[in-house]
């Protein structure tokens, strides 16, 4: 039978009113009451009805055609993500679909927390990408929306999940083999905040340095006071001003690269500086660093299509049935000091 909002009333000891306003995420229900809703609909498996269109395309086995494009705590405007929308875009255009964007806290942990466009299942599908966990993976899959991750995520997220990466092992041995080439050997990693991708970038790098006899000292693996703190405060407070300690360091956040490429430039001064390579990563190519740089250019436009049209295949049911990753290879490129910027 049904469960209807009438059953989830009584069962609270509610109105139906309030469970209207609860599901619809409007004012004039306590967030105690809007709990013990929210758990009601989880464990009796209430959806809200679909419109009468809805209906009709359902009973006529006719998808949406939306597809979305959901990110995960952060914002689409990140120059790191945003790239990845054209490649969405071109491979919807191809397949005459529509293309939603969706934004997720990653705290959901109930259907009926969803946006409503998950929530009813009014797409066919997504392509997910951003800082997300297991919990988000698994709360998709339970709610049966076919999906694909774009990024590098460990293997707990990745495992059992369709996913199109980066091939970041081959780009930071080919890094690892570049700075080993130019005698470098003091080395240095830097980020805002411990998450999934550095940590994977991390794990990657130690196992690069160990291959071509090299090491990072445990005190130069550092991290900030937090998201979008940059590096000043950092490196203002741990560092003297006499010498740099490292000769290269690793920051695999493109943003956050260029923020410590500034703070070092202001604390020690260019010529000091001149003798530093800077290790980063990025999904565009509209600025070079003014210090010497090892740049790791992954292809985000390319992954983005090649998630879509998995994606389009899986809806299709012409995806094979157990899931699969493509591996796609970054650029690594080399940048010498560009002291004329100053």
């Amino acid at each position: 039978m049904n469960v209807t909002m009438k059953d989830i009333a009584e069962r609270v000891g509610v109105t139906k009113a309030t469970v209207s306003k609860a599901l619809n995420n409007k004012g004039g229900v306590s967030e105690k009451i809007k709990n013990k809703i929210l758990d009601c609909c989880e464990e009796l498996g209430y959806q809200l009805n679909w419109s009468i269109q809805d209906l009709v395309r359902k009973s006529n086995s006719i998808r949406s055609r939306n597809i979305a494009f959901i990110m995960v705590k952060l914002d689409f405007s990140d120059p790191a993500y945003a790239r990845l929308i054209d490649g969405i875009a071109t491979a919807v255009k191809e397949n005459n679909l529509y293309l939603v964007l969706v934004k997720l806290t990653g705290e959901e942990r109930r259907v009926v927390e969803l946006p409503t466009i998950l929530r009813d299942k009014r797409i066919d599908g997504a392509v997910i990408s951003g800082d997300l966990g297991v919990e988000t993976t698994n709360l998709l899959r339970k709610h049966g929306i076919p999906f694909v991750l774009l990024g590098n995520y460990n293997n707990e997220i990745a495992e059992n999940n369709f996913v199109v990466e980066a091939d970041l092992r081959a780009g930071i041995s080919k890094v690892v083999e570049a700075i080993k080439g130019r005698n470098c050997s003091r080395i240095a990693y830097y980020d805002e905040v411990e998450e999934n991708f550095g940590k994977i970038c991390l794990s990657y790098l130690k196992v690069a340095l160990e291959e071509n006899g090299m090491h990072i000292a445990p005190d130069l693996i550092m991290h900030g006071e937090g998201k979008m703190t940059g590096a000043f405060q950092y490196f203002m407070h741990n560092f003297n001003t006499d010498q740099i300690p490292f000769d290269t360091i690793f920051c695999f956040d493109n943003r956050v690269a260029r923020n410590l490429e500034t703070t070092l430039l202001a604390i020690y001064g260019l010529e000091k500086c001149s003798k530093i390579v800077i290790v980063t990563a990025r999904g565009y190519e509209y600025f070079n660093m003014i210090l010497e740089s090892i740049i790791m250019t992954f292809p985000l436009t390319e992954m983005a299509y090649n998630g879509t049209k998995l994606l389009c295949d899986i809806i299709e049911n012409k995806a094979p049935e157990t899931a699969i990753k493509i591996v796609v290879s970054p650029r690594v490129n080399l940048h010498a000091c560009d002291a004329k910027v100053l």
